[in-house]
Formats: structure tokens, sequence, C-alpha cells
């Protein structure tokens, strides 16, 4: 009996996993390889020699290392990034990106000392979308690139709006008090929570457990300015009377109860945006989201707060 040499005419399952070694039943086994390399299949059948490379540019210092990058905004519109020792240098178009003769950069906080880990992994994380790149770093703010045009990128601050936020530890022994609810106020801590790279980043304050504000019921006398606390917000009254049978639940504006007219204020928490660090135990910051009544004054010390994550 001779041998049997089937012929194979194409290669578009390219390469499978080991996990498939054998699996004649599979439909597609015939046109796949347990190894491709240096070539690349087609759709069409056949795999096809992988391009060459060519050398573009050295680095802007030879005797550094570093990390390349990926940046798509389309399919015609790609670019690889060169992140150095403060800075950053495009590639596209099978060149270095210039204006004239010299190439186009974007300085950056990223020394060289902090763009890798012991491991000699990157520690910088990125997620694009669209003309923006978001780049982390657990020793810098977050930033975006910014794709301003195709042969232009600036590199900005990104202001969170609303969080992330790390988790509150209510064990923690560090209490933290504001001086006002709304506007630019003062936040003051027992202990040091603050460092300069916080300016521009976002501040959690939450109720400390057990707070003074009583609960809402109906059928109560109420002063217009009391507050009561309701489906886990707070609200203000703004007219004095008794209360009805309408629990307030709402989350802005003001509500009747049926018989007393209530001001939403805050749902037990609120968000400050710091802008200055005058010390560990103290920063200035504007508040985003209303503080509760429960956050204001040292009286009012709480241990439940959180930084940006």
């Amino acid at each position: 009996m001779s041998k049997a040499s089937p012929a194979l005419t194409n290669f578009n399952s390219g390469e499978f996993s080991p996990l498939l070694e054998g699996r004649v039943d599979f439909d597609r086994y015939q046109n796949g390889c347990a190894l491709v390399e240096n070539f690349i299949p087609t759709v069409q059948g056949p795999a096809v020699r992988r391009g060459g490379t060519r050398f573009v540019s050295t680095v802007k210092t030879q005797t550094n290392r570093v990390w390349l990058q990926a940046f798509e905004f389309s399919q015609d519109q790609a670019y690889v990034l060169e992140f150095g020792n403060l800075y950053i240098r495009f590639y596209t178009l099978s060149g270095q990106l210039v204006s004239g003769s010299t190439p186009v950069e974007v300085v950056t906080p990223y020394t060289q000392a902090s763009l890798f880990a012991s491991d000699g992994t990157c520690r910088m994380r990125f997620a694009q979308s669209g003309d923006f790149l978001y780049i982390t770093h657990p020793e810098y703010q977050t930033r975006i690139l910014k794709r301003t045009s195709p042969t232009s990128f600036t590199l900005d601050l990104f202001l969170p709006n609303g969080g992330p936020f790390k988790d509150i530890d209510p064990d923690q022994t560090g209490s933290v008090w504001a001086s006002a609810e709304i506007g630019t106020v003062t936040i003051d801590a027992s202990t040091g929570v603050f460092q300069s790279g916080h300016v521009g980043s976002l501040f959690l304050m939450e109720t400390r457990n057990g707070d003074q504000i009583v609960a809402w019921e109906p059928g109560k006398s109420v002063t217009a300015g009391q507050r009561r606390r309701s489906d886990n917000k707070y609200y203000e009254a703004v007219t004095s009377g008794t209360t009805g049978t309408a629990k307030p639940v709402h989350s802005r504006g003001e509500r009747s109860d049926g018989g007393v007219v209530w001001a939403f204020r805050d749902a037990g928490f609120g968000i400050v945006e710091i802008t200055a660090v005058n010390s560990n135990i103290q920063a200035v910051g504007v508040v985003q989201l209303r503080l509760p009544q429960g956050t204001v004054g040292s009286s009012n010390n709480t241990t439940r707060w959180a930084h940006s994550s």
C-alpha cells in the first residue's frame, strides 16, 4: 500500500493551539498549522512571507531603555510611541514624526527610573479611546495623551468626575473634617494623609457612623432649616410645619411630603477636588459634590474618607 500525500491547498485556519492536536474531526483541521513562523496566513488561503524590518531612527538616548506603545487611531493613522526619560516621541508611516527636521516630542513627568519595575515590566498602563490615550502610573496622577492633529499631540492631566476612589477603610484611625459644605473648603486631618501629588485629584468624605441627624417620620413638627435622614439621603426643611405621609426619596431639588417641603442636600457623602496641599494634615479644595453636614467642623470628624484610585 502506498503512502497517501494529500495536497495542502490553503492555510487559512492559521496556527492551532496544542490543545487541538489530533482533532481530525474539526472541519478546519486540514487547513491549520502547528507553527507559523515568518509567514502570515491569509483568508484567501496562501501563507505569504511576512514583511521585513528596516532601521528608522535611533532612540533619543541610546544608552537608555525605552518603552514602545501602540497608538492606533484608524487603519490609516497609527503610531508607535517611544516613552523615554521625561519624553514621548512618535513614529508613523515607516518613519519618525518630525516637524521640519526636528522630532515631534511631548514632555512627560515619567523619569527613566520610574518607567520600569524591578522585573523589567513597564509600570504604566494604557487605555485608548479614539484620539485619547489614558496613561496610569502608580507614582503619578493619570494623564491623557491627546492627538490634536495627525502631526501633533498634547499630554494633559486627567480630571476625574465622580471617581473612582480607593476603598474606604472604616477601621482607619486618621480622621478628617471640612470647613464648609460647599464652595472652596479647607480639609484638616488628625494625621498625615495628604501629599503634594494629590493636587488635582478627588477626595471623598462620608458621614461618620452614628451621626446625629434623626430619621424622617410622618406627623412630626419640623422647623425650617432642620435636617432629617430618609432613604439613606439627607434633607433640609424649606418650610415649617407637620410632616405628611409622602416619605422624601428624591435626589435633587425640592419636594413636599404633604406637609413640609424638603430640599435634597446629600446622599451621605461628598467629593472635593484638591487644589492645594498646605501640609500633610491640611489641604484646600473645591467641592464638586456637596459635603454632608456630618463632615463639617472638628466635632464632626470622620474616619470614612478615601483618595482617588
